[in-house]
């Protein structure tokens, strides 16, 4: 029996492996999700498919069904790509909002914003979290995602990856805007 075990631990812990990618992405194996955002964001030569490289790359590491990044343009958010379900409203106008992501360290749960324009054009839209996209201490935006399915909660290690996303694709959107 402790043969048997031995042999097959290490084909159990793989498919244990790709069971878990097939769920929930690439959540894993963070350090591969965030050089292959790295890789393709300097394989994309032009400022505007920097935005949705960032968006596309987020929701295939994580099986995520809506990623969408708001960039912030003084009190206003305004869609700058989307994955999955459009909003009606490409730009939202939410003052309590913005001052809410402003002091924020970490993701944000949509019920954390005031109630207003961006937490009821979210709900529309699924997205359950938003992170904020700061880069040196500014605000340039924010990254919102629905959970994989309806009721289903972020874990630690997706907020964790995440996180380090959401630093990479900060940089990125600053890049971008210095040359738009």
């Amino acid at each position: 029996a402790s043969l048997v075990a031995i042999l097959f631990q290490p084909l159990r812990e793989r498919l244990q492996r790709s069971v878990n990618r097939l769920m929930y992405g690439e959540r894993d194996s963070p350090y591969e999700v965030i050089a292959r955002l790295g890789h393709r964001l300097e394989a994309t030569l032009a400022p505007e498919a920097v935005l949705p490289t960032i968006v596309e790359s987020v929701a295939h590491a994580l099986r995520l069904p809506h990623v969408s990044l708001w960039l912030l343009e003084e009190d206003a958010l305004r869609l700058g790509a989307v994955r999955g379900i459009a909003p009606g409203r490409t730009a939202v106008t939410d003052t309590d909002a913005v001052a809410t992501l402003r002091g924020a360290r970490e993701a944000l749960g949509r019920d954390d914003l005031h109630p207003g324009e961006l937490s009821v054009t979210l709900a529309t839209l699924g997205a359950d979290l938003v992170l904020p996209l700061s880069h040196r201490g500014e605000l340039l935006g924010a990254l919102a995602l629905s959970p994989r399915a309806p009721g289903d909660a972020f874990s630690r290690a997706d907020r964790a990856l995440l996180r380090d996303l959401a630093s990479a694709a900060a940089a990125a959107v600053h890049a971008a805007r210095l040359t738009l």
